[in-house]
């Protein structure tokens, strides 16, 4: 068993099986209905039924990461164009494809933010990045295979003792660390838990830590 199984995000080979238990998912169905996107199926006799066919159907090709999230290209793409008068990025030609990448950015949006910055990085032919997010968010077990599916990892926020908040903490840190400098991967975190609703944006320091704890171990801080 790998060490970062308990929270790391799903692997090529596992995303059709993920995809596959999804669309028969009752919770993650009655979501989607509840969305209004499938009307038109909703009030048929066995609409779940349905709904689960139409699902397995657009899944069928879909077997790693890289294709599940060109599905979202396109979503994304619509969210800037209908949401945002100006959307500007610079420097992104001074990054280098074959080198991983730790990205702290504000955090105004459950998943808007790194999306943004995914999207970019897509359509300048860079690797997306793994997203980090907490499990305070990923109460059903659809949302958390959603989010591991979109190469999200999760940092553990629940109330436990300093020694269980510290080595979850590590574990996040180790993560992080391992993708980048080992894998050639890169990261996004946002600056602090939870979102910024005031608009006063700032970096915990426990964010900080959290990311030097390894760095430090290892002797590249």
């Amino acid at each position: 068993m790998n060490k970062f199984d308990s929270i790391r995000p799903y692997n090529d080979n596992e995303v059709n099986d993920v995809l596959s238990q999804l669309s028969s998912n009752r919770r993650f169905l009655k979501m989607l209905f509840a969305t209004g996107k499938f009307n038109q199926i909703r009030y048929f006799p066995f609409s779940r039924k349905l709904l689960s066919l139409v699902l397995k159907n657009r899944i069928k090709n879909i077997n790693d990461v890289n294709s599940y999230q060109n599905l979202f290209e396109g979503i994304v793409s619509g969210i800037v164009q209908q949401s945002i008068n100006k959307f500007s990025v610079e420097g992104i030609k001074n990054l280098d494809s074959e080198k991983g990448y730790l990205y702290i950015s504000n955090h105004r949006d459950i998943t808007l933010d790194s999306a943004l910055l995914n999207l970019t990085l897509h359509q300048n032919n860079l690797k997306t990045t793994y997203n980090a997010v907490g499990n305070n968010l990923l109460s059903e077990k659809w949302a958390s295979d959603l989010m591991r599916l979109n190469k999200s990892f999760i940092i553990d926020r629940s109330d436990k003792s300093k020694r269980d908040i510290y080595k979850s903490l590590n574990l996040a840190s180790e993560f992080i660390f391992n993708a980048i400098k080992n894998k050639n991967e890169s990261v996004w975190i946002a600056q602090k838990q939870g979102r910024s609703k005031d608009g006063n944006d700032y970096t915990d320091p426990s964010v900080i830590k959290m990311i030097h704890l390894n760095s430090r171990k290892k002797g590249t801080g």
